[in-house]
């Protein structure tokens, strides 16, 4: 089955729909759609309506729907090539993109301060700076760096650096997986303890 594209109102390719499923443009589940052509986040909360085939729009005159059960997810899937951008759309007044909200990446800035995962903490700073405290007090430090959907840890005293794509963003978390050539690699969430480095 041929999958169908989906981009922003402004034109950016974001992702992808096979059958009732919408993916991130990785391949990362990210919702459905019903056969009203509303469109539902993996959480079941409601994200929008199908517009022109290739947008997910919310008209903000309306009601939003309750959130609905999700059902047993689809696995993740083996993404197409990308289909580029488009040109954007006429402004539609009283409707916004939410798949503009829901795909977006972080910038540098939107990435610095502190987050946490299993009792550690990763600290962020603005000037590309990062400090690791684990558990036992043991800390790492180094640079870091984000360009488009990746993040790149350089500690001072490795030889290589570790890169993660990142999967999902959002103010309060984020989930990463880091990219390996030698071993399976799992998801991480880390959640937002603030918005200023230590």
């Amino acid at each position: 089955m041929a999958t169908t594209s989906l981009f922003t109102w402004s034109g950016q390719y974001v992702g992808f729909m096979d059958g009732k499923w919408l993916y991130y443009c990785n391949g990362r589940y990210l919702g459905w759609r019903d056969h009203q052509y509303l469109v539902w986040q993996a959480d079941g909360t409601f994200l929008g309506q199908l517009v022109e085939e290739h947008y997910v729009m919310r008209n903000l005159a309306r009601c939003y729907p309750a959130r609905q059960t999700p059902p047993v997810p689809p696995l993740p899937h083996d993404p197409p090539l990308s289909a580029g951008s488009q040109l954007p759309q006429q402004p539609r007044p009283g409707w916004i993109d939410t798949l503009e909200a829901a795909t977006h990446l972080p910038f540098h800035h939107e990435l610095v301060g502190t987050w946490a995962v299993d009792g550690k903490q990763l600290s962020l700073a603005a000037d590309g700076t990062f400090l690791w405290q684990q558990e036992s007090n043991k800390q790492e430090s180094g640079s870091w760096s984000v360009q488009a959907a990746r993040l790149t840890i350089q500690e001072h005293e490795a030889k290589e650096c570790a890169t993660y794509l990142i999967l999902e963003y959002s103010s309060e978390y984020l989930i990463l997986r880091e990219l390996s050539d030698s071993r399976r690699t799992f998801e991480i969430k880390l959640h937002r303890l603030s918005n200023r480095s230590k």
